[in-house]
């Protein structure tokens, strides 16, 4: 299967789809399948970082090749912060970055694939030192098995496509605190 789209098939040519809110400014989940026999990849992003989740972002395609590389047939991700925008500015300026139903949409999005990875790195620390505990705290509750690629200086999981090694092993998330 990783044969099949790693040259000869364009990436803009796999299914895909997103979930969208009804306003039209968030973004809840977006995913790209390529065979539907084989199991998903899901990964927990800070924010897509574009206005168009079909689009094929660098970090998408992070996505993709990982998945690939550990047998799955489909990726999702699903961003922290569901506000879709162009620039940090206009993100930076959003009154709700996260959106309304996104948190409480995630646990189901999670639970039904068969790995669900943390790497929302060490970005948008203006919003997320805000909203850090809460989330940490609501993951926790949940009885999903979280994994991570390991912990940046900030204490946060690290961002696909942040010198990860293809070889960099995933390993049980536990949710860690800086110290202050």
């Amino acid at each position: 299967m990783w044969a099949n789209y790693a040259g000869s098939t364009p990436w803009s040519t796999l299914p895909r789809d997103a979930e969208i809110s009804p306003c039209g400014r968030y973004c809840y989940r977006t995913w790209r399948c390529w065979d539907l026999d084989l199991p998903t990849a899901a990964f927990i992003v800070c924010n897509l970082g574009c206005g168009d989740p079909l689009r094929d972002t660098r970090l998408f395609r992070a996505a993709m090749d990982r998945s690939m590389r550990m047998g799955m047939g489909s990726c999702i991700l699903c961003p922290v912060f569901g506000y879709l925008s162009e620039t940090k500015g206009m993100f930076k300026a959003a009154l709700d970055p996260i959106g309304p139903e996104n948190w409480s949409r995630m646990e189901s999005r999670l639970s039904s694939c068969s790995v669900a990875i943390c790497c929302w790195g060490g970005g948008l620390t203006w919003h997320w030192s805000v909203h850090e505990s809460i989330f940490l705290r609501m993951i926790r509750k949940w009885s999903i098995r979280l994994s991570f690629y390991g912990y940046t200086n900030l204490c946060r999981p690290k961002a696909l496509g942040s010198g990860l090694s293809l070889r960099t092993p995933l390993v049980k998330y536990i949710p860690k605190f800086p110290e202050k």
